[in-house]
């Protein structure tokens, strides 16, 4: 007896012996159409079993289509059971395969670290980047290829990289410029296919506390200039102090390039850490300072050009951290001594400018315009706090006045 239940399913009384029985049994033989073609067939002893069975298919047949009906009872199960540990993570079966042959892929197409490394610092090069962010760049990333010298960037996880960041064993801010510019790599590296982005994005950034940025008092400034003999560390420092520019941009810039005349010193997009132009108006403490060293060309400080190469040293440098050894540095460290400096802390000049200058103007927006900033980077790097006393004292610094401000401070003699 053969009953039709719908065009696809068949429900069939059959006649069966079994293997070591010696008689026949009597079962129902259901058939279901499979996904591409064929069929599979199931047999229940009871008909009730039979006909739930036929009802199931013919609802999944109904909704779904014959590629519901190839689903075997191991895959329909371990299907089940992937998706509820997957309801935890709150993920699904799609998002799980999405994954895994995004893995698969980036895992075929990937590169080594040091190969991923070499390929971002050539687009980056070639994007016009600065020569400062690109060493800053090479060396940081550097850490990471030698941290994994035989890894594939797809085979690095998140937990790796954590433990990269962790075992570093440095501040907080320092830390998360390392993860900045991992997560660059990995950016990169994620529109090549070669990794996926969320294993660097989802490393945990460092909670910093942002530290008071050191600054000179207008005493500290006034010794130093008095102390310098040397027409190249003076315009250095008067700049620095007084109009704010980064060591690299000092070290890039030409007489060319300040117009006492017109009042202001023109900051090229090619000089510019930021890459963009700007006029930093030349305060008149300041035109007192330049005066007698201006020159009609050539580099403020003088040996700062490479000769065989044309192009600009870091010999200015950040003084102990970065630059080339040279007679610029030995001179300037002779300098710090001799003004009574314990210290030359990383971009005090440029933290001295950008909080005098605000306590004097009291005008954030025209601070930042003036320093080659923003003004979320100018309150958060950049600015302490100076009473409006200090800050006209420290304008009011010029040659014939440095050696009494100098004495702003100091002990009075027994």
């Amino acid at each position: 007896m053969k009953t039709e239940i719908t065009s696809k399913i068949s429900k069939l009384k059959a006649t069966i012996k079994r293997p070591g029985k010696k008689q026949k049994e009597v079962w129902w033989k259901v058939t279901v159409p499979e996904h591409g073609g064929g069929r599979k067939r199931r047999f229940f002893k009871e008909e009730s079993d039979a006909d739930t069975f036929i009802e199931q298919q013919s609802i999944q047949l109904a909704n779904f289509g014959t590629a519901s009906l190839s689903i075997s009872d191991k895959l329909r199960v371990e299907a089940v059971a992937c998706a509820e540990r997957l309801k935890a993570q709150g993920a699904t079966l799609s998002q799980a395969t999405d994954f895994y042959l995004d893995h698969l892929a980036a895992s075929i197409n990937s590169v080594s670290v040091a190969d991923a490394v070499a390929a971002v610092l050539k687009s980056k090069e070639g994007a016009g980047m600065s020569e400062l962010y690109l060493r800053d760049l090479k060396w940081r990333l550097g850490r990471l290829s030698q941290a994994f010298p035989d890894r594939r960037l797809a085979e690095i996880s998140t937990d790796d990289i954590q433990g990269f960041l962790d075992g570093l064993g440095v501040g907080a801010v320092t830390r998360n410029t390392f993860r900045r510019d991992i997560r660059t790599l990995w950016g990169y590296a994620s529109k090549r296919n070669w990794a996926r982005m969320e294993v660097a994005a989802n490393t945990e950034a460092a909670k910093a506390t942002q530290k008071k940025p050191d600054i000179f008092t207008p005493h500290q400034v006034a010794a130093l200039l008095s102390t310098d003999q040397d027409d190249d560390i003076l315009a250095f420092h008067a700049i620095g102090l007084f109009a704010g520019l980064r060591v690299s941009e000092i070290n890039r810039l030409s007489w060319d390039d300040v117009d006492l005349t017109g009042g202001f010193i023109h900051v090229s997009a090619a000089n510019s850490k930021t890459r963009t132009r700007r006029l930093v108006p030349i305060q008149d403490n300041l035109k007192n300072w330049l005066l007698p060293l201006a020159k009609t060309t050539g580099p403020i400080i003088s040996g700062t050009v490479n000769p065989k190469t044309a192009r600009p040293r870091s010999s200015g440098g950040t003084f102990g951290k970065t630059g080339e050894p040279g007679t610029f540095r030995r001179r300037h460290a002779t300098v710090i001594k001799a003004a009574g400096l314990a210290k030359w802390p990383v971009n005090v000049m440029r933290h001295s400018f950008v909080s005098y200058r605000l306590a004097e103007t009291q005008d954030a927006g025209k601070t930042a315009l003036e320093s080659g900033h923003d003004q979320t980077i100018l309150f958060a790097h950049y600015r302490e706090l100076v009473k409006p006393q200090a800050a006209k004292l420290y304008w009011s610094i010029i040659p014939e006045e440095a050696e009494n401000i100098e004495s702003i401070g100091k002990p009075k003699a027994a």
